[in-house]
């Protein structure tokens, strides 16, 4: 657990380094009252009836940290504008954990902790970085909006996974209709739309194919574009280098062919999804060019 919490806040102070210029409340504005390891404290909302998070909880927080005129992090950065942090005991005097250990579920709080202990303590630094050198305090603004077990954020997920994929036949079909596509599913459940015709040679498994493509989810998102790049993409087909609804799509396309491949998620990224940008679950929408096979 102590390993992935000094993840999660190395990750918090290497995307500081770019986040400046950001005004939060000004110190001398909150009058603050102190713990007696240091630590300045005021509550904006407190609900002291509720639930106070534990060891090994998993907390989703809205925040902030810096100084009174300068944000090195914010949460309003991330998709949904939150951030899930393990729950730790506190490692040392006056430290992150030992604020947080004052909150209660819905409580919002300003804290003021000594910067040495979050960065070379808690956060295991070697030394204050560049962005924060002279910093004696940092503010951190904290709005505390969940409190989950693992197994309950587990157990969210899972549903949210079966609602994701019991709705993706019904987003697939509303697409098509929406763009007037009449074509028929392959075997497979893909679609395959020809856009142009190409009169050159067909690409059998086993060739080198060179293609030029832009994929974007269903609500026309780009994630990804050779196009936009200048560089043409190139693999071998059928042996599993890429997608399966790329492996069977680029096969229906000649030398000069323009297509549109819409693709439900077991032909292409599946209960995963890709990184940030290709959720689970997701179908994909590709516009591909067949530009060159070489014969193998």
């Amino acid at each position: 657990m102590k390993t992935r919490v000094l993840c999660l806040l190395t990750a918090l102070l290497i995307s500081g380094t770019s986040f400046t210029s950001c005004q939060t409340g000004k110190s001398g504005e909150i009058d603050f009252e102190l713990t007696k390891t240091g630590i300045g404290y005021y509550f904006h909302v407190q609900n002291e009836d509720s639930k106070a998070p534990a060891e090994g909880d998993i907390l989703t927080l809205r925040l902030t940290y810096g100084t009174p005129d300068t944000v090195y992090y914010s949460s309003d950065m991330n998709p949904g504008g939150n951030m899930m942090l393990p729950m730790s005991k506190p490692q040392n005097e006056g430290d992150l954990f030992e604020a947080l250990a004052m909150m209660h579920l819905g409580d919002s709080a300003s804290f003021m902790v000594n910067a040495e202990t979050f960065f070379l303590k808690t956060a295991g630094f070697p030394e204050i970085p560049a962005f924060a050198a002279g910093v004696e305090k940092l503010l951190f603004n904290v709005s505390l909006d969940k409190i989950q077990t693992e197994a309950e954020i587990q157990a969210e997920f899972e549903a949210e996974m079966l609602e994701a994929q019991a709705d993706e036949d019904i987003k697939i079909q509303e697409y098509l209709t929406a763009n007037n596509i009449n074509s028929a599913p392959t075997e497979s459940g893909m679609y395959y739309i020809e856009q142009v015709k190409g009169t050159g040679a067909a690409p059998e498994v086993g060739d080198k194919v060179k293609v030029h493509y832009t994929g974007t989810l269903l609500d026309g998102t780009k994630f990804d574009s050779s196009v936009d790049r200048g560089q043409p993409f190139e693999f071998t087909l059928g042996v599993g280098q890429v997608i399966k609804g790329w492996d069977e799509g680029i096969a229906m396309m000649n030398i000069g062919s323009k297509g549109k491949f819409v693709l439900p998620s077991r032909m292409a990224y599946g209960e995963r999804g890709a990184g940030r940008d290709i959720p689970p679950y997701a179908p994909l929408v590709f516009e591909v060019e067949l530009l060159d096979v070489i014969k193998q």
